[in-house]
Formats: C-alpha cells, sequence, structure tokens
C-alpha cells in the first residue's frame, strides 16, 4: 500500500509536465523564406574607364538612369520577390514581422562591391520601405488561422554596382544578400540568400579628329559648301574658291565587338575666333550611316571607325577670319 501511494502523484506529476510540453510544441512559430522571382538588370554596358556605375533597380523591376559612364543595353530588369511564409501559427500572423535584407558580397564585375539603397515592397499586407534593409509589417503576414499557412510576397529592388572596364574584364556580374523574417516571439526563418545578375559589356569611349574645310576664299555673292562624309569631295560656290587642304574628320568607337550600334553628330555653330562674333552653322554628315556592327571577336573590345563631313552656308560678303567649333559625337548600343 505505501509503495502505490508514493506512486501514484509521480504519475499525475509526469502527465501535467506531458500537457505543458505538448502545448509548448503546438504554438511554436515557423516562418520561412523562398524565392519565387531571382533578381536581374539584364545586360548593361559598364563604364569605359575605372568608374563604378550604379544603376538602380527598382521594387517594381523598373531600371533607373544609371550614374558613373555605364549604360542601359538590353533584356527585361527583375526585382526579387520572395515568399515569406508563416506556417499555421498565428504568432507571425496577427503580430508584427520584421523583414531584414543585408547585402553580403558580389563577384565578376560585381567584385568587392555590394547592393545598397535597397526598396522593399511587401504585399498583401502593407508595407513599403526606400533607402533601409529592414521592412516592418505591423500587423503580420496574413489572416489569422491555426490550419492554414500564411503567405506574403515582398518585392525587393537595390542598386546594382558594375565596375568599370579597367576594374575588371569579367562579362558578367552577381551580387547576393540575404533574407529572413522573425516576429515579437522570438521565432525566425533560416536566412535565404538572394542572387542578383547582370551581362556586362565592355563601355563605349569615343575619340574624334578634326573636320577641316581648309581656306575658303569670300565671295559677293555666297553660297553653300559641301563636304559629304561618304564622298569626301569638298564643294563650293561658283564664285568662290578652296584653297589649301581640307580634310574629313573622323570618329572611333570601342566597344563590345559583335555588338551593334549607333552613331550621331550634332550640329554646330562656327564662330569667327576675331572679335566680329560673326558664325555659320554646320550640320554634320557621318559614314556610314545608321546601324552599324563593331568588327572584332565576341566578348573582346573591337572599334568602329566613321568619317565625319558637313555644309553650311557661307553669307555674301563674308567677314575674313579663322572660325572654329566644337561637334558633339554620341555612340550607343542598339
Amino acid at each position: 500500500m505505501n509503495i502505490y501511494n508514493r506512486t501514484q502523484p509521480l504519475l499525475a506529476i509526469s502527465a501535467v509536465l506531458a500537457m505543458v510540453l505538448g502545448a509548448s510544441e503546438a504554438s511554436a512559430a515557423n516562418l520561412t523564406a523562398a524565392t519565387t522571382q531571382s533578381p536581374t538588370i539584364g545586360k548593361v554596358a559598364a563604364a569605359s574607364g575605372s568608374a563604378t556605375t550604379n544603376f538602380p533597380l527598382s521594387d517594381s523591376g523598373t531600371l533607373g538612369t544609371p550614374s558613373g559612364g555605364g549604360s542601359k543595353v538590353s533584356g527585361t530588369p527583375k526585382q526579387a520577390i520572395i515568399t515569406i511564409t508563416c506556417v499555421k501559427n498565428t504568432n507571425c500572423q496577427s503580430k508584427p514581422v520584421t523583414i531584414t535584407i543585408t547585402a553580403t558580397g558580389g563577384s565578376g564585375r560585381g567584385a568587392g562591391t555590394n547592393l545598397s539603397s535597397f526598396t522593399s515592397t511587401a504585399s498583401p499586407t502593407s508595407g513599403t520601405v526606400t533607402g533601409t534593409s529592414t521592412l516592418v509589417l505591423p500587423s503580420g503576414i496574413g489572416p489569422k488561422s491555426t490550419t492554414t499557412n500564411s503567405a506574403v510576397a515582398v518585392d525587393v529592388g537595390a542598386t546594382f554596382p558594375v565596375l568599370g572596364d579597367t576594374a575588371s574584364s569579367a562579362t558578367t556580374g552577381s551580387w547576393t544578400f540575404t533574407i529572413s523574417a522573425s516576429d515579437t516571439f522570438g521565432d525566425s526563418s533560416t536566412p535565404l540568400t538572394v542572387t542578383g545578375t547582370a551581362t556586362v559589356e565592355h563601355g563605349l569611349s569615343v575619340t574624334a579628329t578634326t573636320l577641316s574645310f581648309g581656306t575658303i576664299a569670300s565671295s559677293a555673292g555666297g553660297g553653300a559648301v559641301t563636304y559629304p562624309a561618304g564622298t569626301g569631295t569638298l564643294t563650293v560656290p561658283a564664285d568662290t574658291k578652296a584653297l589649301g587642304s581640307h580634310s574629313l574628320g573622323s570618329v572611333s568607337v570601342t566597344g563590345e565587338a559583335g555588338q551593334v550600334i549607333s552613331m550621331t553628330v550634332t550640329a554646330t555653330t562656327m564662330v569667327d575666333q576675331s572679335s566680329t562674333g560673326v558664325s555659320v552653322t554646320l550640320t554634320p554628315s557621318i559614314s556610314p550611316g545608321g546601324s552599324q556592327l563593331i568588327p572584332g571577336t565576341a566578348g573582346s573590345a573591337g572599334t568602329k571607325t566613321f568619317a565625319v563631313g558637313g555644309n553650311f552656308t557661307l553669307p555674301a560678303h563674308t567677314v575674313p577670319g579663322t572660325y572654329k567649333g566644337t561637334y558633339s559625337a554620341t555612340a550607343l548600343y542598339n
């Protein structure tokens, strides 16, 4: 009888402990993070020198204007989309959840740099943050339920720094960041590593030489002076004479071999270098025109050269002098 009486309370205590442990396990929150869409800025051109170009990608997938000498080329930019799931628990479904984003490194054209200036938006739960790595969802992840999961999609954008041509010869760049979620009860997801990518081409660099019309004798009648880039033949008005030597200008564009570019040259004003202030307007021409392929082996640098000519109207009784101006040449990847 004595043995029986002592054992009974021990059994009762064990049963109570089992009930307490069971209740604790049932309340444990389960937060997970998974990649729905990996971010990319598509194909871009680096700066031709050593400068780093920053490519801003919004959390809606829009690639903004880069700064630093590089440019957008092609491809479809995409923001990161991360799904945060709360597994059948009211703690993370209805109480504040903090989503933390941390840049961790880069490689290739992203070597030595990190993603920066994060922007993030969570839907359907409201929450938008710009310029920070922490997004707080004040009302949790979703509808309160112990029988179904709740999930929220987090759109993440960032600024992608791309190293210049002389800083790296890599043809791709990648950047990584981690994202995790935690609630106020001390539960958190395992940090998820997300990788952003870009295809990087050589930057475009442009060099130019002088377009010279030589010496032209002034006339009483004036008229059109033409020097087409395609033919290289200088033509002056009938009562005017071209004296001395003249030469077409040239523009050389160095960039990614095998890629197509477009070249434009803008009009300029040639001003008498004496104190008269007299000027004529030069309308330049280039040859070949239209879209042109940069020659060379794909993946290496190549150079395409264009001839530059132009035309202007020589006024009657033009004031003698030396007329000079500066034309602007711009090359872009198609």
